[in-house]
């Protein structure tokens, strides 16, 4: 199997598809292909929409892949549609990798419609975080599956969970790919058990495409295993639990408001290999620097924990000032109110981890300092974006309290300052829609042809 001679294939994309578009490209895959791809309707979103898995050829073991798993994370979308195409176009393709495809092109179609205001450009961070959403915790599918462990009892799946559980377990998927992005940094994988001799294929591939892998801090940096540079083992309920046990929570079960994870649920029932493929919209050479700094790991999470600190007790000062007069429950409000929580709640943990942990001395090198300092920069602005769109949905209904006036504009004005400031204080570019599907396919196919062998 030729990776590169197979992405040559991927067309110079301009923009992200609507959610109208996706279904519209299902209806055309189906017309053309109607001996080789099947569609069934696996459930509805919480607003009522259709949730649709396309089954692509015959096999005798199953790849489930399914794009949008966070709404603000339309790569997927793109990746499922080329792989689709492909499959069915390449019969020598499908029958070299022995398996039927499953695919369902966005697992959280409500809250990716409300990220449609950037998906045709232009694509500056901007813009991108005037118009995002990403919802909180305990509202994201792929978070919510149904799990007993020790105290925590959870079974309370959203719609879109329950469809995703439907189709895992009726496939018993010996592979799933979970086509994640981020928005800022290089490339990386979580895979749910080693799979060795792919990892300096998945290692090569981000180049081949001009992204750098990502060798900075982990985003669960002191309790996630780390298989090689930017590969570690994917993330599970279990991890946080035990994460909080261990810094003296009695019982963690009160501070997780989600449940099991598709990955760990996949792997438990039916011993499913499970691939997260993250990349970024805009990257920096520096995140692939592995120089020491004169900086300790220590410092580089204290400033960045103080920071956090700072931020987030505003933004809750903020929203207290509003919260009486906030009239709708609308998604943006929801995910602000819970992230003040989340975020400022984890705040005592994360200190005494940074008291505890003898690993932190080490010198952070030039990839890890630069991923928590601007990274963070970067998944804040997130915040600001959507308190900004929280305010601007509650005027647009007719409620225009007064006391609106002061924190819209303190947002809005904040988001516009922090992303001129990154702009002048970073060489960040952004990559190529087309380069970015390149490396999910390819990286998708790759651990399909590994698992196979």
């Amino acid at each position: 199997m030729n990776l590169k001679q197979i992405a040559a294939d991927i067309p110079a994309y301009e923009a992200y598809p609507t959610i109208d578009e996706q279904y519209a490209a299902t209806r055309q895959l189906a017309a053309t292909y109607p001996d080789l791809v099947r569609v069934t309707v696996i459930g509805e979103t919480r607003a009522g929409s259709p949730i649709e898995l396309i089954t692509v050829g015959e096999g005798e073991r199953n790849v489930l892949a399914f794009g949008g798993p966070h709404p603000c994370e339309p790569i997927g979308c793109l990746t499922i549609d080329f792989m689709a195409q492909a499959l069915c176009q390449n019969e020598r393709l499908r029958h070299e990798l022995g398996y039927q495809w499953h695919f369902i092109r966005c697992l959280d179609i409500d809250g990716m419609r409300l990220n449609e205001g950037w998906f045709k450009g232009p694509f500056t961070p901007l813009h991108y975080y005037r118009n995002m959403f990403r919802p909180l915790m305990p509202e994201q599918p792929e978070m919510l599956f149904p799990i007993t462990y020790k105290t925590l009892k959870f079974d309370r799946p959203m719609p879109e969970t329950v469809a995703l559980k439907s189709a895992i377990d009726s496939l018993q998927p010996a592979l799933m790919l979970s086509l994640h992005n981020g928005e800022f940094g290089g490339a990386f994988y979580y895979i749910s058990r080693r799979l060795e001799p792919v990892f300096p294929l998945f290692r090569e591939i981000p180049g081949w495409f001009e992204v750098p892998l990502d060798l900075g801090e982990s985003d669960q940096a002191g309790y996630i295993e780390q298989y090689a540079p930017a590969i570690y083992r994917t993330i599970t309920v279990k991890d946080g639990y035990e994460r909080r046990l261990a810094s003296g929570i009695e019982d963690p079960a009160r501070h997780v408001t989600w449940g099991g994870t598709s990955n760990e649920y996949a792997d438990e029932r039916y011993g499913t290999l499970t691939l997260l493929i993250e990349l970024p919209y805009w990257t920096e050479d520096r995140i692939n620097d592995s120089t020491p700094t004169a900086y300790s790991r220590r410092q580089v999470f204290s400033q960045m924990i103080n920071q956090e600190e700072h931020l987030f007790s505003l933004i809750k000062r903020l929203y207290q000032r509003v919260d009486d007069d906030l009239t709708l429950d609308t998604p943006f409000r929801r995910a602000i109110s819970d992230r003040i929580d989340y975020y400022l709640g984890g705040i005592p943990r994360q200190r005494r981890w940074l008291e505890q942990d003898n690993d932190l001395d080490r010198p952070a090198t030039v990839a890890e300092r630069f991923r928590v300092k601007y990274r963070k920069e970067f998944e804040w602005m997130r915040m600001r974006g959507m308190f900004v769109r929280m305010l601007n949905a509650e005027v647009a209904a007719g409620n225009d309290a007064d006391s609106f006036m002061v924190p819209r504009e303190l947002m809005r004005n904040s988001l516009h300052d922090v992303a001129v400031m990154l702009a002048d204080r970073l060489n960040y570019r952004e990559i190529p829609i087309r380069n970015l599907v390149s490396i999910q396919v390819c990286a998708g196919l790759a651990a399909a042809e590994g698992l196979r062998q």
